[in-house]
């Protein structure tokens, strides 16, 4: 035996969405802002990844240029390879260091390797042997930088928003 509020209130004994939010199917907890720390990692992984497209496709280019389509396709994918072993060795450094600390490290090696590679490239000219030595060299840090970038995304944000920070949503 209930009484009329209560079965109105629902099983937990919670008022409806309507009466908490003031606005007919609007949930309060799906209108919490996500905090200034996850808006930062967003936006900072973000620039991350533009830099790291920027360097694809000027890689993708002076490889061509140099060794036309066919040889540069098959020079990317295989110094992708580096990425695919180191991957789980960068969950064990993210976890034994810290992902803020493997992230920003990481980042800073890729950095000094494109300014290195560019620098060589101006000073010598374009070669493939140092196009595809700083790309795998890029993507086996990059592998460093990925586990890192996961095992950090829950701690920027409020358990509340969790939800909307997980990429999968």
């Amino acid at each position: 035996m209930t009484s009329e509020p209560d079965e109105a209130r629902g099983r937990a004994g919670r008022q409806p969405a309507v009466e908490r939010a003031g606005a007919p199917g609007v949930d309060p907890d799906r209108r919490r802002p996500l905090s200034a720390s996850y808006l930062g990692f967003v936006g900072s992984t973000g620039l991350s990844t533009l830099g790291d497209a920027a360097w694809v496709i000027a890689l993708t280019t002076a490889l061509t240029e140099q060794a036309g389509p066919a040889a540069a396709g098959g020079l990317l994918a295989l110094s992708g390879l580096p990425r695919l072993v180191a991957l789980l060795g960068g969950g064990v450094l993210a976890d034994r260091f810290g992902p803020a600390r493997v992230m920003v490290h990481a980042d800073l090696l890729r950095a000094v390797v494109m300014v290195a590679a560019a620098v060589v490239v101006v000073l010598t000219g374009p070669s493939v042997v140092v196009l595809t030595v700083a790309a795998t060299v890029l993507s086996l840090v990059g592998a460093l930088f990925i586990p890192a970038s996961g095992a950090l995304r829950p701690c920027c944000c409020r358990r509340a928003t969790w939800f909307e920070a997980t990429p999968c949503t």
